[in-house]
C-alpha cells in the first residue's frame, strides 16, 4: 500500500500547477477531511497557500444538519474559511439520484469559485476503480472508461483530484495517525445504489482474486484517457472540414463521406464543443441512420434529455430545447431601454432598432409571426412575404416563430438583426 503524506500531496500539486489558492469540496467524510487537513499542514510551510471549504447540504439524510455543523467545527479549528450551500434536488423518472446530486454540486462550485482558485476534491483510488467498473457495466466507450482525470478544465479554472493515486486504507492510516474524526454516511452502506454494491460486494471479491486490482484498474483508466485524448484530436481535425454554412453547424454532405464510426466520433466531439449532453448509442445511431440520409427538404429531429439535433438543408444543428413562448404576445416598448424578451429569446437594444424610415417616434410594439406578414426591405422594390424572406435568409423553420418583429401601429417596420422595412402598407 502506497502511504499518503502531506509532503507527497505537496509534490503532486507543485508538479501540476503553480496555483496556491484552493477551494476544497468538503463533505466531512474521510477522504475530503484528509485532503483538508493535509493542506493545512502544507500551509504552515508554504504561506502562499490559501484555503476555502464548501460543504453541500442535500437534505437527503436526517443527519445532514449535524454534518453541516461538524464541518463548521472542523474548519473553525483548522482556521479555514468555510461556507455551506443547500441544494434542492428534483429527481425525474429514470434519473440517478447520485448523478443528480453530483451534477448539482459541480454546478454550484462553478458559481462559487474565485478567478484564481482551483477546485480540489477528495476522490481516491478506490473511487477510481468503482467509477471504471460502473462505466464498464454501463457499456461506456473510451471516454467513460477513462473515469476521473487527476487534472482537468473546470469552469474558468481547473479541477484537481490529488488523492487519485492513494487508496482509502492509506488515507485511513493518515487520519488515525492525526486523530481525525470524520462523518460516516449511512447511505453509503445501502446496496440498492450501484456504486455501493460495487464497493461492498463486487470490488472486495475482485481484490480477493487479484490483490492489485485497484492499481491495474487505475492503469486501465489511464490508458483509456490517453486513447480519448488522441480520439479527440482526430475528431477536432475532422471537424475543421465539416463546418456547415450556418455558425456552429455541420455539413450533412461532408458527414456522409465519413464511415459510421467516424461519424459517431465527430458528432460526439461536436456536441462536447457545444456543451451539450452526449446521447445514448441508440440516439446516436438514430441521428446517423435517419437524419443524415434523409431528403434535403426533410426536417427530422432527434431529441434526448437536455439536447436535440435538427437538420435544415445541408446543415446539422444541435442546441438545448427551446423554452415555449406565447406567439400571440404583444409587448409595448418605448425604445429607450433594453427590452428583455420572454423566455430564452434574449434582448432588443434601442440603438439597433431605430433604423426604419417608417419609424416616426410613435408607439412601438414587439410581436411574433402569425403567418401572412409582409415586409419591403430597404433596397428592394417589392413587398415580400416573411416566409419567402426567411427561406432566402436560410432561417430554419423552428426559429421563425421566435424572431421578434417591430411594429408601428399595424405595420412591420423592422426585423431586428435581419432587415428594416420601407413600406408595409
Amino acid at each position: 500500500m502506497k502511504p499518503f503524506s502531506a509532503e507527497k500531496l505537496y509534490t503532486l500539486l507543485t508538479n501540476l500547477t503553480p496555483a496556491r489558492h484552493f477551494l476544497v469540496a468538503y463533505s466531512g467524510g474521510l477522504d475530503s477531511h484528509v485532503l483538508l487537513h493535509s493542506l493545512t499542514q502544507l500551509r504552515e510551510t508554504d504561506p502562499e497557500i490559501s484555503l476555502r471549504a464548501i460543504h453541500f447540504h442535500h437534505g437527503l439524510n436526517t443527519q445532514a444538519d449535524q454534518w453541516t455543523e461538524h464541518c463548521l467545527r472542523v474548519c473553525t479549528d483548522l482556521g479555514i474559511d468555510y461556507q455551506w450551500k443547500y441544494l434542492t434536488l428534483s429527481l425525474k423518472k429514470g434519473e440517478s439520484l447520485e448523478n443528480l446530486a453530483r451534477m448539482a454540486r459541480y454546478k454550484a462550485c462553478r458559481t462559487i469559485l474565485k478567478e484564481d482558485e482551483l477546485l480540489l476534491t477528495g476522490h481516491h483510488q478506490n473511487d477510481q476503480a468503482e467509477t471504471l467498473l460502473l462505466q464498464l457495466l454501463r457499456g461506456a466507450g473510451p471516454k467513460g472508461l477513462a473515469a476521473m482525470p487527476v487534472y482537468s478544465n473546470f469552469a474558468h479554472t481547473k479541477l484537481i483530484r490529488p488523492l487519485l493515486n492513494f487508496t482509502r486504507p492509506s488515507l485511513e492510516t493518515y487520519a488515525r495517525k492525526h486523530r481525525l474524526q470524520w462523518i460516516e454516511d449511512s447511505s453509503n452502506q445501502e446496496l440498492t445504489f450501484d456504486r455501493n454494491f460495487i464497493r461492498h460486494e463486487l470490488l472486495p471479491l475482485i481484490q480477493k482474486r487479484w490483490p492489485s486490482a485497484l492499481t491495474t484498474l487505475a492503469r486501465s483508466a489511464s490508458h483509456c484517457a490517453e486513447a480519448t485524448m488522441l480520439l479527440a484530436q482526430t475528431a477536432d481535425a475532422e471537424l475543421l472540414t465539416l463546418q456547415g454554412s450556418a455558425p456552429h453547424t455541420l455539413s450533412v454532405q461532408n458527414l456522409r463521406e465519413l464511415n459510421p464510426p467516424k461519424q459517431s466520433l465527430v458528432i460526439r466531439r461536436w456536441l462536447e464543443h457545444r456543451h451539450l449532453p452526449i446521447p445514448s448509442q441508440t440516439k446516436l445511431m438514430q441521428i446517423i441512420r435517419e437524419i443524415l440520409p434523409c431528403r434535403d427538404d426533410a426536417m427530422p429531429k432527434v431529441q434526448w434529455q437536455g439536447a436535440e439535433i435538427r437538420r435544415y438543408r445541408d446543415d446539422l444543428y444541435a442546441f438545448t430545447p427551446f423554452l415555449p413562448i406565447n406567439s400571440s404576445l404583444i409587448i409595448s416598448w418605448d425604445l429607450k431601454t433594453i427590452l428583455k424578451l420572454p423566455g430564452d429569446l434574449g434582448v432588443l437594444i434601442p440603438q439597433e432598432c431605430k433604423q426604419s424610415p417608417l419609424y416616426t417616434n410613435g408607439p412601438i410594439t414587439v410581436r411574433f409571426r402569425q403567418g401572412g406578414e409582409y415586409c419591403q426591405p430597404v433596397g428592394s422594390k417589392t413587398r415580400r412575404s416573411l416566409k419567402n424572406l426567411f427561406q432566402e435568409w436560410g432561417i430554419p423553420p423552428w426559429q421563425r416563430q421566435r424572431i421578434p418583429l417591430l411594429y408601428q401601429k399595424e405595420k412591420i417596420i423592422q426585423i431586428p438583426g435581419y432587415c428594416v422595412c420601407t413600406d408595409d402598407s
